[in-house]
């Protein structure tokens, strides 16, 4: 048997993977200067929890979970998304009974059953971003700003923010019916997935991508907002405009789980294709009081990792140029081995990354890997001297062997560290 990654899923490997990391650092960097603090939960979840938190008749919960049961016949699933993971999280601990705003961040991968193709996978990485606590627009605003600031800090060109207001639970519902009555007369006309949305889940038929020359011409939602709604989205984009935020207003954007309410937005760009998606989010004044929880508004969005590292390749590659650091070390006389390795460790000791050779391989081959794996210096031991070479400048410095601490102490304060 041939043994290959599933369908759907793919290896990282260097120098992709080391490109993740620069981002991701990045990422978390941005994240905390907001205020936002690191999270970890599991893989998978009680498939009620999605459920209940996404919507049974979201497309995500009909099609798309991976579901299994354990041995004990309980029905886990791998996480389609992170959010709902998050509120479980905020009741189980007992965050709701904080007075204060929480704020959290995390990362990792989440899996859900799609026809793979460009920047989307079956299994697939995200970074989200949650604030709980507060039903401030402003608030809103402020993660809406950290997506916009995030994606600037990798010079990333040419993306939209988009914005809307779907309501809350009562000027939604006036809507929905009013939506439905419209829809009768012509959705036999529409495609087979508005057709079914059309009684499971209304408000996606605004959001079809086929027929979005019907949609067009339904009624707005946010013309149909209750007074709290519709001020509350006034304020957001009045947030919006004293932080000098460009934004469109897309009256189709709904997002795809039940949990959203009031504001929603989307951060879109044409580098993988005609306004692709890699950030989206919004409201949800409702999740952690629906799974049990004290009644505490919410606002988040997720950012698609795989999409985002594509979009920084393709637009900016340079800024995943990997940083020259660390010493390599070799002989090209074999009584000398133990000396190298020795020397290995002593650098490793003094907290930088060094690297020797394993095998027996020529000095200019091992040059050759030195410079592949982006270390910045190479260090030669001869009998009599040692070699000093600075892989970024080309410089050589000879010493003495007896100055092999200065030249270790050096190496140090060059910041050769790993």
């Amino acid at each position: 048997m041939e043994y290959r990654a599933p369908r759907g899923t793919r290896d990282i490997l260097p120098p992709e993977s080391e490109g993740w990391e620069i981002i991701l650092s990045k990422l978390r960097v941005r994240a905390e200067e907001y205020g936002y603090k690191k999270v970890i939960f599991p893989t998978f979840e009680h498939t009620e929890l999605f459920k209940r938190g996404i919507g049974e008749d979201t497309d995500i919960v009909q099609k798309e979970m991976y579901t299994f049961q354990d041995r004990k016949g309980r029905w886990l699933t791998l996480r389609p998304e992170g959010t709902a993971s998050l509120a479980r999280l905020f009741v189980e601990k007992g965050i709701d009974n904080f007075n204060g705003v929480s704020k959290f961040y995390y990362f990792g991968s989440m899996f859900r059953y799609e026809r793979p193709q460009a920047g989307r996978f079956r299994e697939f990485y995200q970074f989200g971003v949650e604030a709980l606590g507060s039903d401030s627009p402003y608030l809103d605003v402020e993660l809406i700003s950290l997506s916009k600031d995030t994606v600037d800090s990798f010079n990333i060109k040419d993306y939209l923010i988009y914005i809307n207001s779907i309501g809350c639970s009562e000027c939604r519902t006036r809507y929905i019916f009013k939506l439905r009555d419209l829809l009768k007369q012509e959705i036999t006309s529409y495609c087979e997935d508005c057709q079914r949305r059309s009684i499971t889940n209304t408000l996606r038929v605004l959001d079809c991508k086929v027929d979005k020359h019907r949609t067009n011409k339904l009624p707005v939602l946010t013309d149909n907002l209750c007074h709290s709604c519709s001020q509350h989205y006034n304020e957001v984009k009045k947030g919006l405009q004293t932080l000098k935020i460009n934004w469109q207003e897309n009256h189709n954007l709904v997002r795809g789980f039940d949990y959203y309410n009031r504001t929603v937005f989307e951060l879109v760009t044409p580098h993988l294709g005609e306004n692709t998606s890699i950030l989206g989010g919004g409201r949800y004044d409702l999740l952690i009081s629906c799974l049990g929880g004290k009644e505490t508004p919410g606002v988040g969005f997720a950012l698609g990792f795989d999409r985002l590292y594509q979009v920084v390749y393709s637009n900016n590659p340079e800024f995943l140029n990997i940083p020259r650091k660390g010493v390599y070390i070799s002989s090209p006389e074999t009584n000398l081995w133990e000396k190298v390795f020795k020397m290995t460790f002593d650098l490793r000791s003094r907290g930088l990354k060094a690297e020797c050779n394993y095998q027996n391989r020529s000095l200019k081959s091992q040059v050759k890997t030195a410079d592949k794996e982006h270390f910045e210096y190479f260090l030669t031991i001869f009998e009599k001297d040692i070699v000093l070479k600075n892989l970024t400048t080309g410089e050589e410095k000879v010493y003495e062997n007896e100055e092999e601490e200065k030249v270790l102490a050096l190496l140090s304060s060059k910041g050769a560290k790993s």
